[in-house]
């Protein structure tokens, strides 16, 4: 499908990564097969970043079953916009039982597409990467993206019939259907960043999604709505 991937580990690797061979078979970004947690429905729990940013651990819930927690950061970019082409850049960040931290980057480009559509995307295939119910907090510097969820936007868009204003229909309805559905099994926590301002990750996935955008611009954008 043309989607770049990379994935990193940091740090020694512990007894059981050894045995297990941590990502290079299969991403184990989720907590273990079978385990459903109890915020599991509709489109998941939301809520708001509050504080600083915290690195992902491993935690338990009330029936002392492992939950993993993963930092899902991401970015888009148009060139020419909505004319032009243009791409995301993911990041998905896990630590292990052993401490050890994991990275998985994810990038694809588009022969043209929008801003807002690569800003969907990026999220959306963090989510989609994800093979267990996972505590997940997505890091972006979409307002777009992260005021649909914090300012319950999508919640007055779906009771509307996906209309706004004065009945205007929602634009990227496709992505925020795909987005909501890829959301469902996990507990999601939304957090705004400031771009170019110096976030590690922020930066790193604006850089894929430029690079994307510059070089590997040949995915078809099947819906491609001015936003």
């Amino acid at each position: 499908h043309q989607i770049h991937s990379r994935e990193r580990h940091h740090g020694a690797p512990g007894r059981a990564e050894r045995k297990e061979g941590a990502l290079d078979r299969k991403p184990r970004l989720c907590a273990r097969d079978g385990y459903h947690p109890p915020f599991r429905h509709g489109r998941g729990t939301l809520t708001q970043c509050r504080g600083e940013e915290r690195l992902p651990q491993r935690i338990k819930d009330s029936g002392e079953k492992a939950v993993t927690s993963v930092n899902l950061f991401s970015d888009g970019a148009a060139r020419g916009n909505p004319e032009g082409p243009a791409g995301y850049g993911t990041i998905l960040q896990v630590i292990d039982g052993s401490g050890r931290k994991h990275e998985k980057e994810l990038s694809a480009g588009f022969k043209k597409s929008t801003n807002n559509r690569m800003e969907l995307l990026g999220c959306i295939a963090g989510f989609e990467a994800l093979t267990r119910p996972c505590e997940v907090t997505v890091y972006s510097d979409s307002r777009y993206l992260v005021d649909a969820f914090n300012q319950h936007w999508i919640d007055s868009w779906q009771k509307k019939n996906w209309t706004r204003g004065k009945n205007e229909p929602v634009k990227n309805i496709d992505l925020w259907k795909r987005l909501l559905a890829a959301m469902a099994p996990h507990k999601v926590t939304f957090c705004w960043v400031k771009g170019h301002a110096g976030h590690p990750e922020n930066e790193r996935c604006d850089a894929l999604a430029t690079d994307a955008a510059d070089h590997r611009a040949v995915l078809e954008d099947k819906v491609n709505e001015t936003a």
